[in-house]
């Protein structure tokens, strides 16, 4: 959160007093001006600007983007905030003294960074008053306003919900669901270059990752087989690279490589509960033991599991 990070990193002579706001009760207010306060809450916060001054130094178009609540205006601190400060030089004079960001900082520099900050998640308001967006972040609200209606359309390439391994079984696939329901598997390497691209992974599509038909694939018992010796091999390398947090994990003060490759092949089992028996999974484990590292066989998943 911008305000609860940032706004007050100078003398903050806010007052510890309670009023009513959008967000629940304040646990501090500070009055930049009449009629014009920043308040925090147990865990939100925003600018509250009463009617008043609203009306007298707020354009139609910052007032309607404000939660009107008990005779204020209010702008909340994540996307709201420098909304009325961009919009009013009288209310942007009163509140920027508090600021401890802009200390020191040039008019055209505080307003650039007002502009940046807006652009990110209010361009429009910025087009409605004349100024321009950040035309890279208004780019990304474009992308972000298409993946919600793709998403409230049921649009079958929007995807809208990711889970890992576990649930496909192989370290080299991730599960992915579309917003019409389409339940599929794609390769991790085509769903980490969407990820990592940064408007990609805005509005997440399908038709950008490559599909692995879940019947081409080796049977459940080979697959996890395989899921768990690749995980051995990797949670070893992991041993091997961090000899200092191997030695915490042995002597029983950190959740290291061993605990975490035991998780991972818990969370597996999970998934494969409802699609095998216990003698099956019983059986997969018992082989692994055989032909992974003793590093990994005090682990519970080779102590717990017992047939029904």
């Amino acid at each position: 959160m911008f305000y609860r990070e940032n706004l007050f990193i100078v003398k903050h002579e806010g007052k510890i007093m309670s009023r009513s706001t959008p967000w629940g009760t304040s646990q501090s207010i500070h009055n930049h001006a009449r009629g014009i306060a920043s308040v925090s809450t147990a865990s939100h916060g925003g600018l509250m600007i009463s009617n008043g001054v609203a009306q007298k130094h707020l354009s139609e178009e910052a007032r309607n983007l404000a939660m009107v609540y008990g005779g204020y205006h209010c702008y909340e601190e994540d996307d709201m905030y420098f909304v009325p400060l961009m919009d009013s030089d009288f209310i942007r004079n009163a509140v920027l003294p508090a600021i401890g960001l802009f200390a020191g900082k040039s008019e055209s520099e505080i307003k650039q960074y007002l502009i940046d900050s807006i652009s990110v998640s209010n361009p429009e308001f910025l087009i409605k008053i004349g100024v321009n967006p950040n035309k890279d972040s208004y780019e990304k609200w474009q992308i972000r306003l298409m993946a919600r209606e793709a998403r409230a359309n049921k649009d079958p390439d929007a995807i809208v919900t990711c889970f890992g391994s576990h649930e496909t079984i192989d370290i080299n696939l991730v599960r992915v669901i579309t917003a019409n329901g389409t339940d599929c598997f794609v390769t991790k390497e085509s769903y980490k270059s969407v990820v990592n691209d940064d408007k990609k992974a805005l509005f997440m599509k399908l038709s950008d990752m490559h599909i692995v038909p879940q019947d081409s694939l080796p049977s459940l018992e080979d697959r996890f087989l395989s899921y768990i010796c690749d995980n051995s091999l990797l949670y070893l390398q992991c041993i091997k690279d961090n000899a200092e947090e191997s030695a915490r994990e042995v002597a029983g003060v950190f959740y290291g490589p061993r605990s975490r490759f035991n998780g991972t092949i818990k969370s597996a089992m999970s998934t494969l509960a409802s699609k095998l028996s216990a003698e099956q999974i019983l059986g997969v484990i018992n082989k692994a033991k055989e032909v992974i590292s003793p590093e990994f066989h005090k682990c519970t998943i080779f102590s717990e599991q017992r047939p029904n």
